[in-house]
């Protein structure tokens, strides 16, 4: 934590606030949850103790690593965006712990409810969240008319129909699972590239001081086509050799974009570096999409560039600087996240090399569960006190 006298105090907020705003709960929920599952899910690799539900290990963990931790990383940043996107305020106090609790319930269920509750209460109240998330920031995106927004909320929405798929497909017996967990993945890369898209420019402009044109549409379109055509293709299973070409030319395209955006001159701040190296990540997991046209193997691979380079190092990235600028403190990297920031984008790169060297997947484990631990241990103390100036929220 910086070390920075408070400019004002304020008694009525007290020492603690952590539900002044969405930031705070869902981001100490992403990072949390992000280190105990994987950690769940080593225990359950490696030393075959089953989980006890409904679903198989392989399920559960695709699952929580999507929509669990997918979903809270969304609503950290949703709920504190819109409100400054609209003026309007988002859920805080008990109406966003109310919020938080029902994702917690969610995986509460999903993780030790297991055969002991039906499957139909699992579905109830895991299906809860994402709806309830899709409301909380619609609501105000409507109210002024912010239909550029629009596609935030239609996003968690397509997340929750993938989370229904996964349902649908475990209690009555029809194979969606993989459509199901190809529609999470290609939906919460959308997030990703929106997200990105938005705040690495700007991001990159304030913290290196940075001036450069904007990019072509043509590149940023382009990418956004690309993107489509690949999803499209891929969860249908249809036009392959189409599919991988997509997929190539949006490789090139979103790496273009960090040309535009100037990656190599970023070095001197962390704040900003990490959200390129996830950005790249996206590029790197079409090309590996392209690829498992022909080596079938690596399509899991592009699946975890996506989700462990892009969600891991955006994540990461965006809630830094996220959770220092809402707590009124410096945009200063705090103690210690240069090695968390290169440890998650490292467990990225080791899990690719899983493929082709089994110990990797060990050290990818290893490596995610010091970053995000390390990420917890410094960031607690800013989602949990109030802001540093004592304003409110």
């Amino acid at each position: 934590m910086i070390d920075l006298p408070p400019l004002k105090q304020n008694t009525q907020l007290g020492k603690y606030n952590p539900f002044g705003l969405g930031f705070r709960p869902f981001f100490l929920l992403t990072t949390l949850w992000g280190l105990v599952a994987i950690v769940l899910w080593g225990v359950m690799l490696f030393s075959h103790v089953p989980i006890p539900h409904h679903a198989d290990a392989l399920t559960w963990h695709k699952h929580e690593m999507l929509i669990g931790i997918g979903s809270a990383l969304a609503a950290g940043f949703l709920l504190t965006a819109v409100r400054n996107w609209t003026k309007i305020d988002t859920p805080t106090g008990t109406h966003l712990a109310l919020l938080a609790a029902t994702w917690l319930a969610g995986r509460l269920v999903w993780t030790v409810g297991g055969d002991a509750l039906p499957a139909w209460m699992i579905m109830l109240v895991d299906a809860a969240f994402l709806p309830w998330l899709a409301y909380a920031i619609g609501k105000p995106i409507w109210k002024r008319k912010q239909w550029h927004q629009l596609p935030f909320p239609a996003i968690l929405l397509t997340l929750s129909f993938a989370n229904a798929l996964m349902y649908f497909s475990l209690w009555q017996g029809i194979d969606l699972l993989d459509i199901a967990s190809k529609l999470a993945v290609y939906t919460l890369l959308a997030l990703l590239v929106l997200m990105g898209g938005r705040i690495i420019p700007f991001f990159t402009e304030k913290g290196c001081n940075l001036r450069f044109k904007p990019t072509p549409r043509i590149v940023t379109q382009g990418a956004l086509i690309a993107f489509a055509v690949v999803a499209l293709l891929d969860i249908t299973n249809t036009l392959t050799p189409i599919m991988a070409l997509a997929a190539f030319i949006a490789s090139t395209l979103f790496w273009t974009q960090l040309v535009y955006w100037q990656s190599w001159r970023t070095g001197s701040n962390p704040l900003v570096w990490i959200l390129h190296l996830g950005y790249a990540g996206i590029g790197l997991g079409f090309m590996l999409k392209g690829a498992s046209a022909i080596w079938t193997e690596l399509a899991p691979l592009a699946v975890h560039a996506w989700m462990m380079m892009t969600m891991g190092g955006i994540g990461l990235g965006m809630m830094a600087r996220v959770s220092l600028g809402h707590s009124g403190r410096t945009l200063t990297t705090l103690p210690g996240m240069r090695w968390a920031f290169l440890m998650i984008i490292a467990a990225g790169i080791t899990r690719l090399a899983a493929l082709w060297l089994p110990m990797a997947l060990d050290l990818s484990i290893v490596l995610w569960c010091f970053a995000l631990g390390l990420f917890f241990w410094r960031y607690l103390p800013v989602w949990l006190q109030t802001r540093l100036d004592g304003r409110p929220d």
